[in-house]
């Protein structure tokens, strides 16, 4: 993408003007690299949690922000609870549709717990684009549920015809599995990431994430931090009463 000049190496993030408040902001990414428009938001709002308790940063004119998990990670050091979402190029097919509308749109959520850690980190598609890849590689078939066929309605267990022509399932497969239950959480993540930062393309609209597109992918993002001392001061107590939970 760099050498295609589809992205802007030297771009520097900033808050849109007017954005701002203690806990919140959206982020231009002026179409510079992903992982430096999220280092720079999941810091602004790290910054925010610990001030006033909570942080929400959205980013537009962002690109592929690497492992979502990373981010929470930040948070996680400084002792608070931090989400990260962001929409992608589309790859899943709805439920009871015939054609791609979203992408994988994963959920990372990781939470304190002393000496140990809650840490979640998923696609709501039912598996990640990268594993019907490696069954493609390896010239192998791939199970029922991950993905479907051109209908948009059939399981198949081709991975070519699910990068070629089909998509992949939201989380939990076919209607008949629940998969409408993925799909929902699928547009969820979109309106956080997509709609909320002001995105130029949402869902079915993004553009493709191949380097003969004709133009930035604009990519959103959504970063959330939370203090759990604030809301409970007692020293120790969310990290300690987690830690039993878990």
């Amino acid at each position: 993408e760099l050498r295609a000049r589809l992205i802007d190496a030297a771009a520097a993030p900033q808050v849109v003007a007017g954005s701002e408040t203690a806990s919140v902001a959206t982020v231009d990414g002026n179409n510079g690299l992903g992982a430096v428009v999220s280092k720079f938001a999941m810091e602004l709002c790290i910054k925010k949690a610990k001030a006033t308790g909570i942080g929400l940063v959205v980013c537009r004119r962002s690109n592929h922000f690497g492992i979502a998990g990373f981010w929470p990670e930040m948070a996680l050091r400084e002792g608070l609870i931090g989400f990260a979402f962001t929409n992608t190029s589309p790859f899943m097919v709805p439920t009871r549709a015939c054609q791609r509308a979203g992408g994988t749109n994963p959920i990372a959520f990781y939470c304190p717990a002393g000496e140990d850690s809650f840490q979640l980190d998923m696609a709501t598609t039912t598996v990640p684009v990268g594993k019907v890849e490696v069954c493609h590689r390896k010239q192998q078939e791939m199970p029922h549920g991950w993905g479907v066929d051109h209908t948009g309605t059939r399981s198949t267990t081709n991975p070519a015809e699910v990068l070629n022509s089909g998509g992949l399932t939201p989380l939990g497969g076919l209607e008949e599995t629940a998969g409408y239950k993925g799909y929902g959480l699928n547009m969820m993540v979109e309106i956080l990431c997509g709609v909320l930062s002001g995105c130029g393309n949402v869902g079915p609209d993004v553009p493709p994430w191949r380097v003969d597109r004709s133009g930035p992918v604009d990519y959103g993002h959504c970063f959330l931090c939370i203090d759990p001392k604030k809301l409970l001061p007692e020293e120790g107590r969310f990290e300690g009463s987690l830690a039993a939970y878990l």
